[in-house]
């Protein structure tokens, strides 16, 4: 797995990494789902299946030193990336 990988061997590569674990609540992933600009990009559009996905699959929080959960129910996209930036920016400087 391409992100296991990248995960594992992060601090060999002498830089911070900001693990960011983006949320939102049930009813708007399926509202987003619904979106007809899913189907260019060969998204995910079937909310039973996101049901399901959601009930049985646990997302992975590593032991990083740098974490930012995001719930982006009442978020935009740029509102949503501003957080993450605002997040991230601050690690750029630093030393590893």
């Amino acid at each position: 797995m391409r992100y296991s990988r990248r995960t594992r061997n992060w601090p060999s590569r002498r830089v911070p990494l900001l693990e960011v674990t983006i949320e939102c609540e049930l009813e708007e992933n399926v509202r987003r789902l619904a979106a007809e600009s899913r189907v260019a990009h060969r998204k995910l559009r079937d909310a039973g299946v996101l049901r399901r996905i959601r009930d049985e699959v646990v997302l992975l929080r590593p032991d990083v030193p740098h974490r930012l959960e995001l719930d982006t129910t009442d978020m935009s996209p740029e509102q949503a990336a501003a957080e993450i930036v605002a997040a991230a920016w601050p690690l750029m400087s630093e030393e590893a």
